[in-house]
């Protein structure tokens, strides 16, 4: 057997680095919109990726991104908030904490550490409705069918 290592999935954003603090303009405190994130192909097998947005001090869901097809490797910055966002064709996202589709930005009254978790997941859909899931349905579902997860966390303060 001749098999190369596979490398794991990294998962980076021009906005900040792994462990660093997230940019006022990706919080309610500015613009919220989304930061541009990409990453590195998932394992044989991937069938397409989804992406939550979690606040790790209350285990809030943030927002959540699915359906993204396996050959996109990247999200531009301010991905349309909308069910079935024209700038990702194929991908979906159900309502955020604020009930509006898409992401919805840090919004703590002190800091708080935010998570993005990339799953390389092996259907190309969920399967999920993006007008009655919640960011908690979509994680589920992506975990029962990773292959390979990713994250990337920062620290927000206001």
């Amino acid at each position: 057997m001749g098999g190369g290592m596979t490398m794991p999935m990294t998962l980076t954003s021009p906005s900040y680095m792994d462990g660093g603090m997230i940019p006022v303009q990706h919080s309610c405190d500015g613009a919220n919109i989304s930061p541009a994130l990409d990453w590195t192909p998932g394992p044989a097998g991937t069938m397409s990726y989804a992406i939550v947005f979690r606040d790790l001090d209350n285990m809030l869901g943030h927002s959540a991104i699915w359906d993204i097809p396996a050959s996109t490797l990247s999200l531009p910055e301010d991905v349309d908030k909308s069910f079935m966002p024209a700038d990702v064709p194929g991908a979906l996202q159900c309502p955020a904490y604020n009930n509006q589709p898409g992401y919805a930005g840090p919004c703590p009254g002190s800091p708080h550490v935010y998570e993005f978790t990339l799953y390389a997941v092996d259907v190309a859909s969920l399967g999920l409705n993006p007008n009655t899931s919640s960011v908690d349905d979509v994680d589920a579902a992506a975990i029962a069918a990773s292959l390979e997860s990713t994250t990337l966390t920062a620290t927000y303060t206001p």
